[in-house]
């Protein structure tokens, strides 16, 4: 079989002691490949999954072959997880994988999907509602290789024959119980009856989409990012084409670190949100928030509850308050929007979370409802759920790193300066 490798680098050898996977050992040994194998010991099967480990860990002590084995628990995590077995092991084998790439054990991951693997891919994404960067199927990605992905089911059985490569089976390849196993016995079964190169023609549109995918994610909106947060301006969105629309929002998931599980109706839903009111929001998986704020639509992580809290003022005191400390500090010149007159604070004012019932007096301006004074300047609804006010009754005098009230203000008549210092934690 024609593959194609990495010109340096360790290659970590994913083998289960199928015949795939063994397979792509044998191909990598007769390439002259710096390999290491990888099992993983899924804890599905009981005492056959322990068997097939020990098939591999024997071949490769016959070969001479640096052998890491790794047992995880799939049944007992996916009941914690409530996640099906397939995705569960998936997932856990990931985090090995990502593990020893992170760690520089190896350069790569080799894994041994074929074309017939890939078109069950395309075929079961479809069936979940994909779009075009589904299709895409099977893909190399950084730190890992597939080796195999154009050699087909009876290629690797050919080989396999030919070489006299031992392998073990899989009880669980021929259960219908498995999503990928029902597609693979029962569909394809039906559809290689009509169409016996269906694998060559889902490797063509996934080659086709890729080319689709790599083009429209060349020409997707700017990200903006401000402290972890992402955002998008709408004006950009505005005239933005549909699907590039949606590219940008996958584009803001995977810098957030998020490249699985995000479906259409995801994308909709936030499409949805631009033409709602200011301030609307949706929940998104992985705990991201997408909220249109003004001109923006921002993307950002659920904090959750806010703490409440209301305590006596105390100039000499450090206050910590949603990530941020808070200290007065004691100055030579007027700072805006933090200097004040300590005299002037009332000796019943506390510093407590903002209410709605709050009143402001802007400095040197009007008296209004503090929220909005803060609609005024434009500050998101989030951000004023993490304000700390120093207030006297329903009297704001100080909206904690960002205004002061013109009733604590420095004049002529004040003879020590203050000014509040906020930092983040």
């Amino acid at each position: 079989m024609d593959i194609i490798l990495p010109v340096y680098g360790k290659i970590g050898v994913a083998v289960s002691g199928g015949m795939d996977s063994m397979a792509l050992l044998h191909c990598l040994i007769e390439k002259g490949a710096d390999i290491i194998v990888i099992n993983i010991e899924h804890g599905i099967r009981g005492a056959q999954s322990k068997k097939d480990s020990d098939f591999v860990a024997s071949f490769c002590l016959k070969k001479n072959i640096p052998f890491m084995p790794f047992a995880v628990n799939t049944i007992e995590e996916s009941k914690k997880t409530k996640e099906s077995i397939e995705l569960c092991a998936r997932r856990l084998r990931y985090e090995i994988f990502d593990k020893l790439l992170m760690q520089k054990t190896v350069d790569y991951i080799a894994l041994a999907h074929h074309a017939d693997d890939n078109a069950e891919t395309i075929l079961m994404r479809i069936l979940r509602g994909t779009g075009i960067r589904g299709l895409k199927g099977i893909r190399d990605r950084q730190g890992f290789i597939h080796p195999l992905i154009n050699c087909s089911r009876k290629q690797i059985e050919e080989y396999v024959k030919l070489n006299n490569i031992p392998y073990v089976n899989d009880a669980t390849n021929f259960s219908d119980e498995y999503t990928r196993n029902f597609l693979r016995n029962k569909v394809f079964a039906a559809i290689k009856e009509r169409f016996d190169n269906y694998a060559e023609s889902f490797s063509r549109l996934s080659q086709n989409a890729f080319e689709a995918d790599e083009f429209i994610s060349m020409n997707v909106l700017p990200v903006h990012e401000n402290q972890g947060e992402y955002y998008i301006e709408l004006k950009d969105l505005q005239k933005a084409h549909g699907i590039v629309k949606k590219y940008t929002y996958l584009k803001v998931f995977e810098n957030m670190g998020i490249y699985q599980d995000i479906e259409l109706k995801h994308l909709d839903y936030i499409n949805e949100l631009i033409t709602k009111e200011n301030n609307s929001s949706i929940n998104l998986p992985f705990g991201i928030m997408a909220i249109k704020e003004y001109d923006k639509l921002v993307f950002c992580r659920d904090e959750g509850p806010i703490e409440d809290i209301c305590l006596p003022f105390d100039l000499t005191k450090t206050y910590v308050f949603c990530d941020s400390k808070y200290r007065f500090v004691k100055g030579d010149k007027v700072l805006k929007g933090i200097s004040f007159d300590a005299e002037k604070i009332p000796k019943d004012a506390v510093l407590r979370n903002k209410r709605d019932g709050d009143i402001f007096k802007r400095y040197g301006g009007g008296t209004k409802k503090l929220n909005d004074y803060l609609t005024d300047i434009k500050m998101p609804y989030r951000h004023r759920r993490k304000l700390l006010v120093l207030a006297s009754g329903d009297q704001a005098l100080m909206i904690c790193g960002v205004e002061i009230s013109d009733k604590i203000k420095i004049d002529e008549k004040t003879k020590e300066i203050y000014y509040i210092n906020k930092e983040t934690l």
